[in-house]
This record gives C-alpha cells, sequence and structure tokens, in this order.
C-alpha cells in the first residue's frame, strides 16, 4: 500500500506542475513596483487543490544561453520532487521538462548550461544523480557519477557543480573531460574537505571554496592552491567577477576580496545565496530579504527588491533553510532573472509560482 501511494503521489505531482501557463491575461501581481516584473512559471492549483498541506515549491539555480533559460527546481508538498523548467523567450512562457526521477526527498540543486546545446542538472536524492542534455535543455539522460557516500546537498545553498566547456566539469572533489562520462578525484580538492560551490571566471582561472578555505586554479582545475584559509568561518557560495574581485558568504555576511581571495573584508550584513553582475561595476546578490544592487563593484550595496510572495521560513531542516530569493542571473545589462522559495498559501498569487525579470538593471 506504501507503494502504490508513492507511486500515486509521484504521477500526480509530474501532472500538477506539468501544468505551466504563460503570465498573460494575469491579474495584478506587481506589488506597486516596475523595477521587477514577475511572470508565473507554473500553475499550482490542482496540486494546491489536492494536497491540503502543500507547502511550496522553490528555485534553486538558473542558467541562461541566449532566449533559453533552464531552471532547477525545489517542489515541496507531501514529500519533495525536483523538476525542470525551460524557457525559450526569455522568461516569458515555460514549460515542464521533466522530474529528477529518483523518488520522494530529492531537489534539483544546480545547473551548467556551458554551450547553446549542452545542459548539466544535479539532484540531491538517496544515490544523488546527474543529468544531461545535448539538444539544449528538451530531453536528458542519467550519468552515473561515483559520488560514493558523498551527497551534493549542504545547507542552505550549495552550487557545487561547474562546466567550463560542454566536456570538462567538476562536481564536489570529482572531475570529468569527457563530458561525464568517465570521473576521477582531484587530490588537491579531496585534502581540503566538501566543495561547496564552483566560481571560473574563464576557462583557465577558477575559484571554489569549502566551508574553511577559497581555493583557485589556473590550469583549468587540474590543480588547486588554498589561498585563504579560516577554521572559524563558514564560507557558504564563492563568487569571482575576475582575479582579484570576488566575493564569498557565510550566515549573516558577505564578505569581499580585492587581491585574488587572499584577504577578505565585509561588505553587507545579509544572508545571500546567489550573486550575479552585469557589467564590471553593476552586480546583484540575491538573499533571505530580497535582491540587493551595487554599483561600485560590490564594495556598497542597497535593497532594489523584494516581494511579499518570496518568504523566508525558520526551521531546523537543512532543506528547508533554503528560502527567500535563492538564485539571479544576468545576461550583460538588458535582461536579469531572479527566483525564490513560495511557501505559504497565501503566497501563490492567482495559485501560481512567479520568478522576478528586469530588463533595465532594476531600475
Amino acid at each position: 500500500c506504501a507503494m502504490k501511494k508513492l507511486i500515486a503521489i509521484f504521477w500526480g505531482f509530474q501532472v500538477f506542475i506539468g501544468c505551466s501557463k504563460s503570465s498573460d491575461g494575469e491579474a495584478d501581481v506587481s506589488e506597486g513596483k516596475s523595477n521587477w516584473t514577475k511572470t508565473s512559471y507554473v500553475d499550482l492549483s490542482e496540486a494546491i487543490a489536492s494536497f491540503p498541506n502543500y507547502d511550496g515549491i522553490g528555485i534553486n539555480d538558473i542558467a541562461i544561453q541566449g532566449n533559453t533559460i533552464i531552471m532547477a527546481v525545489g517542489q515541496d508538498a507531501e514529500e519533495r520532487f525536483g523538476a525542470i523548467y525551460r524557457s525559450e523567450d526569455k522568461g516569458k512562457t515555460w514549460n515542464f521538462i521533466r522530474m529528477l526521477g529518483c523518488g520522494v526527498g530529492n531537489n534539483l540543486i544546480s545547473v551548467a548550461f556551458p554551450s547553446p546545446s549542452t545542459v548539466y542538472l544535479l539532484g540531491d536524492c538517496f544515490d544523488a544523480k546527474l543529468l544531461k542534455s545535448e539538444d539544449g535543455g528538451q530531453s536528458f539522460v542519467k550519468l552515473d557519477v561515483p559520488f560514493g557516500n558523498v551527497s551534493p546537498l549542504h545547507a542552505p545553498q550549495p552550487q557545487p557543480m561547474e562546466f567550463i566547456s560542454e566536456s570538462k566539469g567538476f562536481i564536489l572533489h570529482l572531475m570529468t573531460n569527457d563530458g561525464g562520462n568517465t570521473w576521477e578525484a582531484n587530490e588537491d580538492l579531496m585534502q581540503n574537505g566538501r566543495i561547496l560551490s564552483f566560481s571560473f571566471i574563464n576557462t583557465t582561472t577558477g575559484f571554489c571554496n569549502t566551508a574553511t578555505a577559497i581555493l583557485k586554479t589556473e590550469d583549468s582545475g587540474s590543480s588547486w592552491t588554498v589561498v585563504h584559509e579560516d577554521p572559524n568561518e563558514d564560507f557558504w557560495n564563492v563568487y569571482f567577477v575576475d582575479d582579484t574581485i570576488g566575493f564569498v558568504s557565510n550566515n549573516n555576511t558577505l564578505l569581499k576580496t580585492i587581491d585574488g581571495g587572499i584577504s577578505w573584508s565585509p561588505v553587507l550584513n545579509a544572508q545571500i545565496l546567489d550573486i550575479s553582475f552585469a557589467s564590471e561595476e553593476v552586480g546583484f546578490a540575491a538573499g533571505r530579504n530580497g535582491i540587493y544592487k551595487s554599483t561600485d563593484q560590490g564594495t556598497s550595496w542597497n535593497i532594489n527588491y523584494s516581494s511579499n510572495f518570496i518568504d523566508f521560513r525558520e526551521s531546523f531542516s537543512a532543506v528547508d533553510t533554503l528560502r527567500g530569493f535563492s538564485s539571479i542571473e544576468f545576461d550583460g545589462l538588458d535582461f536579469g532573472i531572479a527566483g525564490g522559495h513560495q511557501n505559504k498559501p497565501e503566497n501563490f498569487p492567482n495559485e501560481k509560482a512567479y520568478i522576478a525579470i528586469t530588463t533595465s538593471l532594476g531600475e
């Protein structure tokens, strides 16, 4: 009986979250703000009606190639399910592509989009999964990755995957040179603890971090050197604009470096989950309280946008701390998209889930 119920919930959810609709003709959900525009990516009316304790939906990562956007989504209700959403028109309309497909208790947590045809999505399951597409995210196959007993999930917002080309990529301490067909452990990464995020500024130079260290590579990830270490820290994710200017977040502070990660100084007191720069000067940070903007290379930050529909919920669960605005991505000066977590019934206007888009740098 338990298995039959599980299957019923799984396939029922696939029907519900597949009901994505355009935002055309919707009631006003602007909250009186025009610098970012909310657009729905899924109609949740059937799911809300079928699950009285429906507990929300959240975007964990976003990637852009041209007009195509791929989102890694975590679906909450009686259980959790990871789902892929895709747009071909810069976020105006969305299609549900597929679920992660490893049962309950999973989320899609990271997406890499190294070329117009190649997409990778990392999921946290009982056995962890990597999905790959070679048609721009229209269909996916599973790749076997030797994770062992190490889960990719690490609260609050893990991004432990990076692909610097169609063939070369990293997940945690593992590296592939053939598009994910085979993997080998990188000794430098293994020796420094669990890798939480990667940030490459080009195909040669990149950074990654553990909870207590920042590492750098200058040979496309073949070797890594610790440039900063603090045993008292609890770093989350790292993001570099160039080989000298970078940022890393922790539980309540955004830190900045101007010397390639050797030294760090606080620039914003906030819980930040993701950063994206539209230019060398203009950057955005997504976090618990909303979206912050900087116009001086991240030296100072001001709140740029917030929404009552995107909320933060305190919880003892690691996954449930992934709340607020959790992902932001800019494609030059003309387009930015941000997503977060909607958890309460009152946070589903028109019973739909929303992303926020700006074409004016949040102005």
